[in-house]
């Protein structure tokens, strides 16, 4: 009949068939019953949920839904600590697969550490972040920017610059409002001593003076890759950058930063080799200092760092099974519509609107 014949000229309908077809799902056409939901729901409730073949799993496999990704990992957390002290399990024998791992970091912290759950977030560490990094680029920066202050601020309260009086520091380039070229010959300016903070801040402001002399004049002369590359050499050994991260490294490690302090003592190592590569393979390309930091801290952000749990006896978490070996209990966290998906609003193969379009005309009688 005319709804019939409506239907099957549907854009909508056209998606979904293709979309079957594509997917191999058998499925049978039905229009002549009072209301048009056969064939839309079908396909729409079975698009991902593919045939497959029935497994007893002796009750070994759970499903538990909540409401919020916080209660999926209280649940979690409730089942180790259950399992730990009736089954005599160990925490290292658990591992928890997360789907979407990002989204869910806050909450494992959270719940995990207010139950005293010793646990392991194996994911890849971005190390463009780090105040390493960031020192290294922050000294091409405040030449590049003629030494503005709020650079020069950046660069000397960096932890590896190693300021004994930040505090001062900043006092005094507020109230003195001093701003680029002036940072290096501030002693000229009598006005500076008459301000309180002058005095505390000089011994940093000196500190800061020679090394910019000394960079700025080796930056002056660099125009390929590799003079670039020395003058990021000349950083790291004129602030002796390897001894001061082992240092802050240990810093962290005593103040449970453990995963902070195992990026900290590979850092150096890892820019080290990458800085080197990028010398070995664009040494003689002649770029601008513009040029050079888009290329090479670029670069660094795509270096991922892998890390090791802290403790032997602990509960893994990430995104994927690879070393979950030896695990005796395995809890699949965030399966929802991010993996599985039914619908994604605006988004997605089988949009919102398209899925309430199919109950309005389901609605309609034949």
């Amino acid at each position: 009949n005319r709804s019939d014949k409506y239907i099957q000229d549907n854009e909508l309908f056209k998606k979904f068939t293709h979309i079957a077809d594509i997917l191999k799902y058998p499925y049978t056409p039905s229009f002549s019953k009072k209301y048009n939901s056969g064939d839309f729901y079908n396909i729409a409730n079975n698009l991902f949920a593919l045939q497959k073949k029935q497994v007893e799993t002796q009750g070994n496999v759970q499903i538990f839904e909540a409401e919020t990704s916080k209660q999926e990992v209280e649940f979690v957390a409730s089942k180790i600590l259950t399992r730990v002290a009736n089954d005599g399990l160990r925490f290292r024998d658990f591992g928890v697969l997360v789907s979407n791992l990002d989204d869910y970091i806050a909450d494992i912290e959270k719940v995990f550490a207010k139950n005293k759950i010793p646990y392991f977030i194996n994911k890849q560490h971005d190390l463009s972040s780090h105040f390493f990094v960031k020192f290294l680029k922050s000294a091409f920066v405040c030449v590049n920017s003629n030494f503005s202050y709020e650079n020069v601020l950046a660069f000397v309260s960096n932890p590896i610059f190693g300021a004994d009086d930040f505090s001062s520091v900043f006092g005094f380039v507020v109230e003195s409002g001093i701003n680029y070229k002036k940072f290096l010959n501030f002693e000229s300016n009598e006005r500076y001593a008459e301000i309180a903070s002058f005095e505390n801040a000089k011994p940093e402001l000196e500190k800061f003076k020679t090394f910019a002399e000394k960079f700025g004049i080796l930056l002056k002369d660099a125009k390929t890759a590799g003079d670039y590359i020395d003058a990021v050499m000349f950083v790291q050994d004129y602030f002796s950058c390897s001894e001061i991260l082992t240092k802050l490294a240990k810093l962290e490690e005593d103040s449970n930063l453990e995963i902070e302090s195992q990026i900290t003592s590979k850092i150096f190592d890892r820019v080290q080799k990458y800085a080197l590569m990028f010398k070995n393979f664009m040494g003689e390309i002649e770029l601008s200092l513009d040029e050079f930091l888009l290329d090479f801290f670029s670069g660094i952000g795509e270096i991922k760092l892998n890390l090791l749990p802290v403790s032997i006896d602990t509960v893994v978490v990430q995104a994927d099974t690879d070393g979950f070996f030896d695990i005796k209990d395995m809890f699949a966290v965030g399966a929802v519509e991010g993996s599985f998906p039914c619908s994604i609003k605006d988004s997605g193969i089988i949009l919102d609107t398209e899925l309430d379009e199919t109950k309005t005309l389901s609605k309609k009688q034949v």
